[in-house]
C-alpha cells in the first residue's frame, strides 16, 4: 500500500487562499477527467462545497489536483453554489458532498450532489445542532440547491449526516450516520442506517440499522466494480485525543448487490488502513472515505481510497482544535 497526502491545513492549498481547511473528498470520473468534490471551511468561517480536477486524461495515480477557482481571482476557490443565507436550514454550512448519477421520477437522467447541512454554528458534541441531508442538482451547466432538505432523520433518531448515496435498480439508496460526533472526552455512538427512495427526494423508506453497536462506523463509501459492490467504512477520527477511544482506520466489505440488508455483505471486514502515531497527518484517525478503481491498463485493479486524516498538534490552528488533511491510499483489492 502507498499512502499520499494531497492537501493539509498545516501547509495550505497552493495559490488558493480563501480555504482554511478541506475534507470529505468524493472522487468520480466525469467525461475524460477525474473530479473531486470536497467540503471546504472558508475564511468567512462557513462551509460550502468545492471541486478540484486532475488534468484531462490524467490517471487516478496522479497527484496534480487543482481547485476550480474564481475566474476573476485565481487565489479564491469557487464554491459550487452561493452561500445559503443565515435563515436557511443549512445556513451555517454544507459538508460531506456525495456525487451520484441516476434517474428522477420522470425518468430523466440527473446529476446530483447530496450533502450534510446545518443551521447552527455549533457542530461538535452529543448535544450539538441537528444535521439534515440536502441536495444539489446540475442543470444548464450549473449546480442548483434544493431549498429544503431531502431527508432529516426520524423522530427516534433526528440526526442525519455523512450520506453515501448510490443509484441502482431504479432506487436511490442511502447510507447515513444517525448520531452526532462526540465532543472532548466523549465516546462515539455512531449508527449507520439505510433508507431508499424511488426519486431520491421524497418517500424514503423507514431507516434500518446497517452498522450499529460494536462496529460504530462514522461514514462509508460504495462503488460498483467488476466483482460486484464494495464498501469502505471509517471509524471517524479521534479529533480530541480522547483516551480510551475505539480503534481507528478503514475497513472493506463486499457484496453481490447494493443491498441495505447487512447480511448481504461480508460477515467480517478486512482492515485496509492502520492508524498509528507514525504518520502524523492521520495519527488521530480518518474519515470521509471515497473508493474508486483506476481506469488505465496499468491500474485497473488498483483500489484508490481518498480520505480525510485528523491529527491534534501541540499548537492547534484557530478556530479548530485539530488539523485536517486530505490523502489517498493505493492498494490491491483485498482477497
Amino acid at each position: 500500500m502507498t499512502v499520499t497526502r494531497i492537501w493539509s491545513m498545516a501547509e495550505g492549498f497552493g495559490q488558493v487562499s480563501n480555504l482554511l481547511g478541506v475534507g470529505d473528498p468524493n472522487v468520480h470520473k466525469i467525461g475524460d477527467q477525474w473530479w473531486m468534490f470536497l467540503g471546504g471551511f472558508q475564511d468567512t468561517f462557513k462551509n460550502n462545497v468545492f471541486s478540484a480536477c486532475l488534468p484531462p486524461g490524467a490517471p487516478l495515480s496522479s497527484t496534480a489536483w487543482a481547485f476550480h477557482t474564481d475566474a476573476s481571482d485565481p487565489r479564491r476557490a469557487m464554491s459550487l453554489i452561493p452561500q445559503p443565507g443565515e435563515d436557511c436550514w443549512d445556513g451555517a454550512g454544507l459538508h460531506t458532498p456525495r456525487y451520484v448519477t441516476g434517474f428522477d421520477a420522470s425518468g430523466n437522467a440527473v446529476e446530483r450532489i447530496y450533502y450534510s447541512g446545518r443551521g447552527s454554528a455549533e457542530v461538535i458534541g452529543n448535544t450539538g445542532t441537528r444535521y439534515a441531508i440536502g441536495m444539489l442538482e446540475r442543470s444548464d451547466g450549473a449546480w442548483h440547491r434544493r431549498a429544503e432538505p431531502v431527508f432529516g432523520g426520524t423522530e427516534q433518531h433526528p440526526f442525519a449526516v455523512e450520506p453515501t448515496v448510490h443509484y441502482a435498480e431504479g432506487k436511490w439508496r442511502m447510507w447515513y450516520n444517525a448520531a452526532p460526533t462526540p465532543g472532548p472526552g466523549e465516546q462515539p455512538r455512531f449508527r449507520i442506517k439505510y433508507t431508499e427512495s424511488r426519486d431520491g427526494e421524497t418517500g424514503w423508506s423507514a431507516p434500518v440499522d446497517f452498522f450499529a453497536g460494536r462496529e460504530s462506523y462514522f461514514d462509508t463509501s460504495i462503488v460498483q466494480g467488476a466483482y460486484g459492490y464494495e464498501l469502505v467504512a471509517s471509524a471517524g477520527g479521534n479529533h480530541f485525543g480522547t483516551e480510551p477511544f475505539p480503534e481507528q482506520g478503514l475497513w472493506w466489505y463486499e457484496a453481490k448487490e447494493a443491498a441495505g440488508d447487512r447480511s448481504y455483505w461480508s460477515a467480517e471486514p478486512v482492515k485496509i488502513l492502520e492508524v498509528s502515531g507514525d504518520v502524523e497527518w492521520y495519527a488521530n484517525g480518518v474519515f470521509g472515505p471515497s473508493i474508486q478503481y483506476g481506469d488505465t491498463e496499468a491500474d485497473r485493479d488498483t483500489m484508490y481510497v481518498f480520505f480525510t486524516g485528523t491529527y491534534q498538534p501541540d499548537s492547534p490552528p484557530f478556530p479548530a482544535p485539530f488539523f485536517f488533511a486530505v490523502g489517498r491510499a493505493m492498494l490491491a483489492r483485498p482477497a
